[in-house]
């Protein structure tokens, strides 16, 4: 054979291949570039799931802040209508800031069907309660909503856990909302699976939040706090969005071990 047919076949492969990766590789860019944009469709609407439940926390604690008579009835009723709309948000708290008055707590605590109020208790690494130990201040769980919340049980100092006593002293420092997130250990109706974000709000005295980190100290009154279920948030932030199948996961990455806030599974789905 001539060489010149064998350098056209060759030339002639040579270009087949060529255009297979060129193809190749534009497909694989296209369907990168449509995953990329179906991914910020869904942190968009999960974001905005998630600002509007925070202005809810903000309307509750405006109810707190501006009721200095708030007993356990008007909470209960408050907050009881906000859950029947919102099954996103697992229990509300008002969580007040309390000096080392241990027996004013019992005094003023709120007191259900005439019994007296719960009682100061702090959580052990087991899980199980004891009576809470001897320290400045206190953040006890003062009421909830539903009573029967097995993450903020009536009484329990939130402070004395170190962890979630940084991020309440991060609330008020900043005056922000902060987040804190946890893997429920089960309770009453309850999945233990459950993976639940805490968002405590802090509530100052006075009709506008301090600008200085002194005057918030000394002006603290409380927190609100909110549970979230983040896989019905997830779960309604994307129930509504278009096709295609697209499987993600959200992770904490706050700390230096990640932990699964979330997560779809799909054989189809498209992945990166």
């Amino acid at each position: 054979k001539s060489p010149f047919l064998w350098l056209v076949a060759i030339v002639g492969s040579a270009l087949s291949v060529g255009a297979f990766f060129f193809v190749r590789d534009w497909e694989i860019t296209r369907q990168r570039i449509e995953f990329e944009r179906q991914a910020n469709i869904r942190i968009h609407s999960i974001d905005r799931v998630l600002q509007h439940r925070k202005n809810i926390l903000g309307a509750v604690r405006a109810f707190c802040r501006f009721n200095p008579s708030l007993d356990r009835q008007m909470f209960q009723t408050f907050d009881g209508q906000v859950l029947e709309r919102e099954s996103v948000i697992s229990a509300l708290a008002f969580i007040p800031a309390v000096a080392n008055r241990r027996q004013d707590f019992s005094t003023k605590a709120p007191r259900w069907h005439d019994q007296p109020g719960p009682s100061l208790v702090e959580r052990t690494a087991e899980g199980g309660w004891i009576p809470a130990g001897k320290r400045a201040e206190y953040f006890p769980v003062w009421f909830v909503e539903p009573i029967h919340y097995a993450e903020l049980a009536p009484g329990w100092d939130v402070g004395s856990d170190a962890t979630l006593k940084v991020t309440l002293e991060r609330a008020r420092d900043s005056g922000k909302m902060t987040a804190a997130v946890s893997t429920a250990r089960g309770g009453k109706d309850r999945q233990p699976s459950t993976f639940e974000a805490y968002l405590y709000t802090p509530i100052f005295q006075g009709t506008g939040d301090p600008e200085r980190i002194e005057d918030r100290r000394q002006r603290l009154i409380g927190f609100i706090c909110g549970a979230f279920n983040m896989d019905k948030l997830v779960q309604h932030a994307v129930k509504e969005l278009p096709s295609p199948d697209l499987a993600f996961r959200i992770q904490d990455v706050s700390s230096s071990n990640p932990r699964l806030i979330s997560s779809t599974r799909s054989p189809s789905a498209l992945t990166f």
